[in-house]
C-alpha cells in the first residue's frame, strides 16, 4: 500500500491548521486585552478605573460619565453602577442613588454591600423607617453582629421623638421652655396640681405649670384622665386617673390624688399611648407593654410577646393600630388582653404588608407604601401634581418623610422639612412659611409638629381650623 499522498496531505493540513488556530488565539486575546485589559480609555475596565478615580477625588460628575458609559456597555456591571449610585450620594442626588440601588438590593438574598450603601441613603434621604427594613433583612441573611446593633439604634432613633403637646378627655400638657404646662379640668387629678382638685365644675382656662417635679421632660402623653410625662432619662411619670390600675403601680384607685409618680424607671421608656382605664407602652427596644383594664394581673404592665418590633403606635378609643419594623401594619383585639398576663400573648391581625409610615384619619388608616404612594385617602379630587397609579394610590412630588392626621386634614413632612396640609377637597396647602420642621407627631387624634427653633404647633381632633396654631394659645 503506498502511503506517500496520504502521509503529504496530513502534513498539509497540519500546515494550514496550526497557524490558523494561532491566528484565531491571537484575535481572541487582542480582543480581550483591548476590551477588558486596557487601563483608560473606551472600555469598561478603563472606565471603571476612571471613574473610581473621580470618585476618590470628589469630581461626581465626571464619575457618573465614566460609570454611566460603562453601564451602556454593560448594564449588568455591578462595579459600575455601585459607583454610579456612589456619585449620586457625593452630589447628595439621593433620589437616583436610591434608584440604583434599590434594583441592587432586590431578591430574597440582599447584596451586602448594595444594602450597606442603601441603608445610609435612605438616612440621608430622612427616611430611617425604610433604613430599618433593609437592616432586618441583613439581620435575617447575615446573623451578624453589626447588624443586630445597627436594628437596635434605628429603632431608636426613630422612637426617639419628642412629644411636646398631648390632649386628653379634658386636659392638655405642654412642653414650653423646659417646663410641664397643664390646662382643662382636674377632676381626678389630671393637670398634676391640687386646683379644682375633685370639683366637676371647675375647669383651668390657660395653661399654668403642672408642678412636675421629676426633672427636664422629653415627651408629654395623655390616655384618658390620666396624664403622663416622659423624663430626659426615658422614666415615665403620670398623674390623674387610676382606677382600673393603669399606672402599672399594683393597685388602682378612684380616689382624686394630684401630684406625679414615677411609674417606670427602667429609663427606656419611648412613647405611651391608651384610652380610657388602658395604657400602652413602648419601649427603646420596640417591645409593648400594657397595664390597665384586662391589662395586667395586679395592674402591673405586661409585656405583649406576641408582637413583633414596634415602632409607631396609634389608639383611638378601643382602636389599637401598630406598625411594625418589619413594615406591616397591625391591629390589636383588645378582647384577648386578659389572656396578656398568662400567656404574653393577643390576638392580633394583619391589615397591610410593606409600608413606611401610617395614619388614623376619619376614613381609617391610611398609609403610605415603600415606593412613595399613599393608600386610602379618599378626599373627592386629587391634589394637583400629585400621580394615581393603577392601585388608586397617589404618588405626591415630593419624598414623604412622616404622616398624620387629625381626623379631618392630612399632614405630610417632606424630606426638606416643609409641612403640608392635606384637605378632604385634595388641597394642598404649604404651612412651613419658610420655616424647617424637625418632627411631625399623631397622638390619641391630635397632631404636633415641632420646628427646628424649638416651636410647638398643634391641631387638635376633629379641627378644621386652617394653618399653623402655637400650643401655646
Amino acid at each position: 500500500m503506498d502511503t506517500t499522498n496520504t502521509f503529504s496531505l496530513g502534513k498539509y493540513k497540519k500546515e494550514i491548521l496550526i497557524p490558523l488556530i494561532t491566528c484565531i488565539v491571537a484575535i481572541i486575546l487582542i480582543f480581550f486585552l483591548t476590551r477588558f485589559m486596557k487601563p483608560s480609555g473606551n472600555n469598561i475596565l478603563g472606565m471603571l478605573t476612571d471613574g473610581q478615580k473621580f470618585l476618590d477625588e470628589m469630581k461626581y460628575d465626571e464619575a457618573i460619565a465614566q460609570f454611566s458609559s460603562a453601564i451602556q456597555i454593560d448594564p449588568n456591571n455591578k462595579d459600575a453602577r455601585m459607583g454610579l449610585a456612589k456619585a449620586y450620594i457625593g452630589k447628595e442626588d439621593y433620589g437616583f442613588a436610591q434608584q440604583i440601588l434599590e434594583e441592587l438590593t432586590k431578591g430574597e438574598t440582599v447584596d451586602k454591600s448594595a444594602a450597606d450603601e442603601l441603608v445610609d441613603v435612605y438616612l440621608g434621604a430622612g427616611q430611617p423607617k425604610k433604613a430599618l427594613k433593609i437592616v432586618k433583612k441583613l439581620v435575617d441573611d447575615t446573623d451578624e453582629d453589626q447588624y443586630y446593633d445597627r436594628e437596635k439604634e434605628l429603632v431608636k432613633d426613630i422612637l426617639d421623638v419628642p412629644h411636646l403637646y398631648a390632649s386628653g378627655t379634658d386636659q392638655e400638657l405642654i412642653i414650653r421652655e423646659g417646663s410641664v404646662l397643664s390646662r382643662g379640668s382636674n377632676t381626678l387629678g389630671q393637670l398634676g396640681t391640687d386646683k379644682g382638685l375633685g370639683n366637676r365644675e371647675y375647669s383651668q382656662k390657660e395653661y399654668a405649670p403642672a408642678n412636675f417635679d421629676g426633672g427636664k421632660p422629653h415627651s408629654v402623653f395623655c390616655a384618658g384622665r390620666t396624664s403622663l410625662v416622659l423624663d430626659e432619662n426615658h422614666n415615665l411619670w403620670a398623674s390623674g386617673e387610676n382606677r382600673w390600675g393603669q399606672m402599672g403601680l399594683s393597685y388602682g384607685t378612684t380616689l382624686p390624688e394630684s401630684g406625679w409618680q414615677q411609674i417606670l424607671s427602667t429609663g427606656d421608656v419611648a412613647y405611651a399611648a391608651g384610652s380610657t382605664g388602658r395604657l400602652f407602652i413602648v419601649k427603646m427596644d420596640g417591645s409593648l407593654w400594657v397595664s390597665g383594664l384586662n391589662g395586667g394581673a395586679g395592674q402591673n404592665f405586661s409585656r405583649v410577646e406576641s408582637m413583633p418590633t414596634i415602632i409607631k403606635i396609634i389608639t383611638a378609643d378601643n382602636i389599637i393600630h401598630l406598625l411594625g419594623a418589619d413594615g406591616t401594619l397591625y391591629e390589636l383585639d383588645e378582647n384577648t388582653f386578659s389572656n396578656i398576663p398568662m400567656t404574653g400573648k393577643a390576638s392580633i391581625s394583619r391589615i397591610v404588608n410593606n409600608i413606611s409610615d401610617f395614619c388614623m384619619t376619619q376614613y381609617g388608616d391610611t398609609w403610605l407604601d415603600e415606593t412613595g404612594g399613599i393608600h386610602n385617602l379618599n378626599y373627592s379630587d386629587m391634589p394637583e401634581n400629585w400621580q394615581t397609579r393603577e392601585d388608586g394610590s397617589l404618588v405626591p412630588d415630593f419624598i414623604v418623610k412622616d404622616m398624620a392626621s387629625n381626623h379631618f386634614f392630612t399632614f405630610l413632612l417632606d424630606s426638606d422639612g416643609h409641612l403640608r396640609q392635606v384637605t378632604p377637597e385634595g388641597q394642598v396647602k404649604v404651612l412651613s412659611g419658610g420655616e424647617r420642621f424637625l418632627s411631625l407627631s399623631n397622638h390619641n387624634g391630635t397632631v404636633s409638629a415641632r420646628t427646628e427653633k424649638g416651636e410647638t404647633f398643634y391641631w387638635q381632633e376633629g379641627s378644621e381650623g386652617e394653618g399653623l396654631m402655637p400650643a401655646d394659645q
